[in-house]
């Protein structure tokens, strides 16, 4: 029997699971020639019972975590779990799914190499008072997401998936299944259609705060399905680079909550009569209005920052490529008068020039 080890605080705890491996087999921790059970692992009594462990940016692999699931459940009050940015696969995941603690409350495993198989094992040991789960920068595809989305629990309040590679298939069994107790939702730069965005636009939760489809494909038709859909506690609404032209601008300005503060719609194929037709309809509460880089003309700029001018609670608006930061900054109106003033010089210069030239042309005959 190996000697026995004290796990201090975080630092000693990173240090124990990358130097050591777990044996399946034996059912041992080992490092060279030194061997560890169980038994002979103790976490010091003030760091057992933290609330939260944070290991981010540190190359933990599946090896690493293989170990660390190993001895996970001797922190008896875990509810904050954050391991962001590692090199964490499905092996890696698999392993510490089926030894999460069921108090864990927040999950945060985005930027990692996750696929639908580590999804799928997380998805069947959720903890049943989840309220976070971040599994964002991943590669979940939508066997992945159909399995989450068929145990969410119904405490969960937000829930990122975004950049990952989910299709309509996966935003489908989403919608029919999102727990009512969400605040938000991200799905940002997936493969989301108009179909997936109507199937999550039918199943919306009421207490939605934040919704971000961004960088996907739901074009006019899931622009229109959101907008006749949108609860009305929402603040947040980002759906920038979809293919969203007038029809779906106007759908969704005749139906933007009064609650929103922010509305991104930049990188789309909005023109003047999209965008004039937002403009006329931002709720007072409104604070940002992002509509740069669509197909708005400088005569339907101007239109819209007169629009904007009425709306005292707008801070920024994000428009033609340029960051106009409040309401005073607008196209300038052309100075007729100085033109006028202007053409009326040059006439007159070109008249003396004119009458000097002739009266030389007749001293010369």
């Amino acid at each position: 029997m190996g000697e026995s080890i004290t796990i201090n605080n975080i630092d000693e705890l990173i240090n124990f699971i990358k130097s050591y491996t777990y044996d399946e087999n034996t059912k041992e921790f080992k490092q060279g020639a030194q061997t560890l059970t169980i038994d002979n692992i103790s976490i010091e009594d003030n760091f057992s019972m933290i609330y939260d462990i944070e290991i981010f940016n540190l190359n933990i692999d599946d090896s690493n975590i293989k170990t660390f699931s190993n001895i996970i459940n001797k922190f008896k009050n875990l509810i904050t779990l954050f391991l962001e940015k590692n090199k964490i696969s499905d092996k890696g995941v698999i392993a510490l799914a089926n030894n999460l603690p069921a108090s864990v409350a927040y999950i945060s495993f985005g930027f990692n190499i996750i696929g639908d198989e580590g999804a799928i094992s997380l998805a069947n040991n959720l903890p049943p008072s989840l309220n976070y789960l971040m599994l964002n920068n991943n590669k979940i595809g939508d066997d992945g997401v159909i399995e989450l989305a068929n145990n969410l629990p119904t405490s969960l309040k937000k829930l990122n998936l975004s950049f990952n590679a989910i299709g309509d298939k996966g935003a489908i069994a989403l919608g029919n299944k999102l727990p009512n107790s969400l605040t938000d939702i991200l799905l940002d730069s997936n493969n989301i259609s108009y179909k997936g965005a109507t199937a999550l636009a039918n199943k919306l939760p009421t207490s939605l705060t934040r919704l971000s489809l961004s960088f996907n494909t739901i074009g006019d038709e899931g622009a229109i399905a959101l907008g006749n859909k949108l609860p009305n506690s929402l603040t947040e609404l980002f759906l920038a680079s979809n293919n969203i032209g007038n029809d779906g601008a106007k759908a969704l300005a005749n139906n933007l909550p009064a609650s929103l503060i922010r509305l991104s719609l930049d990188y789309n194929l909005i023109g003047d009569e999209g965008a004039i037709e937002l403009a006329k309809n931002i709720p007072f509460s409104l604070t940002y209005l992002g509509l740069s880089l669509n197909t708005i003309s400088r005569s339907g700029i101007y239109t819209i920052t007169e629009y904007v001018e009425q709306r005292s609670s707008i801070q920024n608006l994000n428009i033609d490529s340029q960051f106009i930061p409040n309401k005073t900054n607008k196209p300038n109106k052309p100075n007729y008068i100085l033109i006028i003033i202007i053409l009326s010089i040059l006439l007159g210069i070109g008249i003396i020039m004119g009458s000097i030239l002739i009266v030389r042309y007749h001293k010369l005959l």
